[in-house]
């Protein structure tokens, strides 16, 4: 829309840096007042710039929930499209967001994520497995516990900001990151999509459901 009308809500950004003076134009035509823009490089999907830039903006600014979302096209899935355009939709949705601090404050739940995206951590763990093994022995967690547990396949999610406080320490560079070639799966950006489930639930937090048209 061209009108933004939820108050309180700050917009976390990241973009390509040749794209920036597109995404500066763009965000002052919709008129957002409190924008925090990155311009970085095409490495790590979404996930290196949210490790890097915009999760550590966002904990030093106190913040207390959040919604993840990012652009995904998922070529290697029948109607990639259609699913990532689900993901979006289901977060990026005014009822949703007006009644996110609702369904989060005194409740066990740590993410939220959009309906049929909750995966079991066996799926396609092979080709994952050896970055896997090495973020486990970082985090001291224990692999026969981690896999038992469930993860958000698409990386798009609401929450509790706190709870991913642990994930800085993932990645503090952005040379740890594969670089860019079409990679489907097996990398350090996919294998940490997997750790974030298991960070929040290792610390008493639920992951829950919500529908397309939340109630």
């Amino acid at each position: 829309s061209s009108e933004v009308d939820l108050p309180g809500l700050d917009l976390y950004i990241s973009t390509p840096k040749e794209q920036i003076n597109d995404a500066k134009t763009l965000l002052s035509r919709q008129g957002w007042s409190n924008v925090f823009l990155a311009g970085v490089p095409n490495r790590g999907r979404d996930i290196a710039p949210f490790l890097l830039q915009l999760l550590p903006a966002a904990l030093k600014a106190g913040h207390t929930f959040f919604v993840k979302a990012h652009t995904k096209r998922s070529p290697q899935l029948h109607r990639g499209s259609q699913w990532g355009e689900h993901l979006i939709n289901s977060l990026i949705n005014p009822r949703f967001l007006c009644n996110l601090e609702e369904k989060l404050s005194n409740s066990s739940v740590g993410l939220l994520a959009p309906m049929g995206s909750i995966l079991p951590s066996s799926v396609e763990l092979r080709q994952n497995s050896q970055q896997i093994s090495l973020l486990l022995k970082r985090l001291s967690m224990n692999g026969q516990w981690s896999l038992q547990q469930n993860f958000i396949g698409g990386s798009m999610m609401a929450g509790k900001l706190q709870a991913l406080a642990q994930l800085q320490s993932l990645a503090s560079t952005l040379d740890k990151f594969e670089i860019e070639n079409g990679q489907t799966d097996g990398t350090l950006a996919h294998a940490i999509e997997r750790m974030i489930s298991w960070l929040v639930t290792r610390q008493g937090l639920t992951t829950k459901e919500v529908s397309n048209t939340v109630q």
